[in-house]
């Protein structure tokens, strides 16, 4: 906000879900968070920023040390980390937690495809070891490249921030499929569930109508984006238009399962072309990429 309201440009915070700081932020959304966001808004701060809809982010594991581990990058984070006095400073410093929480979705070797979809203690378990030890090894194993699903936070917070004019939906995920090289791994849920969980979920909730969420997710960050042409079923823009029946619209994936496609949606087009009819792909491949316009 400071380097928005200094340099006279506006501000979007990523996931902003997602960045509690900790159980000590827990249930301060609209104190904390938000009455920053009003202000700095009232002071004529462009802010907006985005959300996804669950308690649940995904990153990889070597965030999850303290920072001074990575300086020098990961060739010194895997030295340090194979020392013996350095992980017992780790361990000092990272004390008590809940490693239930601590859910391994990748693994880029063959050796340990096994313990994806398992939490950190699970896997110590297995290894009869330590789970922050565990957690070493593996890293060492893996040359620092292990992907993990970390769960914070409280879902009054995930809907009090959801509805804030400001906020718009992302899902913070990637572009995968379900077989080949994309498809490895048990990735979060948000990658083929995002949009479909705030229909069936927050709108059926009552946290959003269905015009907001809609919007929410399409015409605003458009806007943001600068693609005036994109986002809203309006004369002159591109035909992308999704038709779903909001009685029956499901998400499937879970965490341990997470590559399905949702149900609930009929067709989809791109634009302009019909990509999906009656849920099936049609394996029409009409996108092309975005550029933001100048000027």
């Amino acid at each position: 906000m400071e380097i928005g309201e200094k340099a006279g440009l506006p501000v979007q915070m990523s996931h902003i879900g997602s960045s509690t700081g900790g159980r000590d932020n827990w249930g301060k959304a609209r104190a904390g968070t938000l009455n920053m966001v009003d202000a700095a808004r009232a002071r004529g701060i462009d802010f907006t920023a985005d959300i996804y809809p669950y308690i649940a982010s995904s990153t990889g594991l070597a965030s999850t040390l303290p920072q001074w581990i990575h300086a020098g990058g990961t060739k010194e984070l895997l030295r340090r980390i194979s020392e013996p006095e350095t992980r017992a400073r780790i361990k000092r410093e990272l004390g008590a937690r809940d490693r239930t929480q601590t859910l391994l979705v990748w693994f880029p070797s063959r050796q340990n495809k096994r313990f994806e979809g398992k939490t950190l203690q699970q896997i110590a378990q297995e290894k009869g070891a330590d789970p922050v030890d565990a957690m070493f090894d593996l890293l060492l194993e893996e040359k620092g490249q292990i992907s993990y699903i970390g769960f914070f936070g409280l879902e009054e917070d995930i809907k009090t921030l959801m509805k804030h004019e400001a906020v718009m939906i992302g899902s913070d995920g990637s572009a995968l499929e379900p077989t080949g090289v994309l498809g490895e791994g048990k990735n979060h849920p948000r990658n083929y569930g995002t949009f479909v969980r705030v229909l069936q979920k927050y709108v059926g909730e009552g946290v959003l109508s269905l015009a907001e969420a809609v919007h929410k997710m399409s015409g605003m960050p458009a806007w943001r984006l600068g693609l005036y042409d994109r986002g809203t079923i309006t004369p002159g823009a591109y035909a992308d238009i999704t038709i779903f029946n909001p009685w029956l619209i499901k998400e499937k994936g879970t965490w341990t399962d997470p590559y399905q496609f949702p149900e609930g949606i009929s067709h989809v087009l791109v634009n302009g072309v019909t990509v999906v009819q009656d849920g099936k792909h049609l394996g029409t491949r009409p996108g092309k990429v975005l550029h933001r316009p100048v000027g």
